[in-house]
């Protein structure tokens, strides 16, 4: 399934997310690391400061 997120950002985690997203903790995480970092790549923040992106979610998959 295909879902449009929003969120604010958090000035304070940024770094550390980026960190994490670059360094591969997030990529190795199951199920779906890599496509959160792929999500994180189109995510764009609006300049009401809110970050929209769309992420694909395998969790039904992984139920059948």
């Amino acid at each position: 399934m295909i879902y449009a997120v929003a969120a604010k950002l958090k000035e304070e985690k940024v770094a550390e997310f980026l960190q994490r997203l670059s360094d591969g903790t997030i990529a190795s995480q199951e199920p779906g690391g890599e496509e959160m970092v792929e999500s994180m790549a189109r995510a764009r923040i609006g300049d009401d400061g809110v970050s929209r992106w769309s992420e694909i979610c395998f969790a039904h998959a992984l139920e059948a």
